[in-house]
């Protein structure tokens, strides 16, 4: 019986042994709970209150940390194929990149500054792939994936924002095959050609100069 307890107490010993551990190096004392809230947007992008308007409400309801997550870009394309990236629409409304993320950081700075008892941490909300289905002609048209979205968290950099490896967000040579179309393929096929054929004479004209300054060396 008394082995039985022994069993039953070095389990509570073992418990109370690591709580003890715990506070004297403090690291309980390392996280602190505070209540707050995620993926909010301001009129920045397509929010309909202001950044201060929503902390002003969130301190009447007991809240201290206001994670900011307006849209990176906000933007939808379609061009009719082949010739997409020539007969093309496109629609964009405001956003991060749009309004200059520049302007996006001093906005949730400048504001931080009047209220200091706020923690609020600048993102986004990313829309990073969107895909068409249907016909515009037929019209069933439909686009796919858009609501498909990422929250971003801690960007405090411009570059942060304009570096986002979405869609409408600068070009990379990076993907350069494979974004080329069939109308840009009849392009670039007499460019090579042309160029090919340009090299191709400036090749036959040097061994021509080569040969022709060996016959005047042995003239000579």
């Amino acid at each position: 019986m008394i082995r039985d307890n022994y069993k039953k107490f070095v389990p509570i010993m073992i418990l109370v042994s690591m709580g003890a551990f715990i506070n004297s190096y403090g690291i309980a004392d390392e996280y602190l709970q505070v209540p707050g809230l995620i993926d909010l947007r301001t009129d920045f992008s397509d929010g309909a209150h202001s950044l201060e308007y929503l902390i002003k409400l969130a301190k009447r309801r007991g809240l201290n940390v206001l994670f900011i997550n307006d849209h990176d870009r906000k933007a939808l394309e379609y061009g009719i194929r082949p010739f997409q990236n020539i007969l093309r629409k496109k629609v964009e409304e405001p956003s991060i990149n749009k309004g200059g993320p520049g302007n996006y950081l001093n906005m949730i700075k400048s504001t931080s500054k009047k209220y200091p008892d706020m923690i609020l941490i600048p993102g986004a909300e990313s829309a990073p792939f969107y895909y068409w289905k249907g016909s515009y002609f037929r019209k069933n048209l439909t686009v796919c994936d858009w609501e498909r979205h990422l929250l971003v968290v801690g960007f405090e950099k411009p570059e942060d924002y304009k570096q986002l490896p979405i869609l409408h967000n600068g070009y990379s040579t990076r993907y350069i095959l494979s974004s080329l179309s069939i109308s840009y393929f009849f392009l670039l096929v007499p460019l090579l050609l042309s160029l090919f054929m340009i090299k191709g004479r400036k090749l036959v004209s040097n061994a021509i100069f080569v040969r022709f300054q060996e016959i005047l060396n042995k003239l000579n």
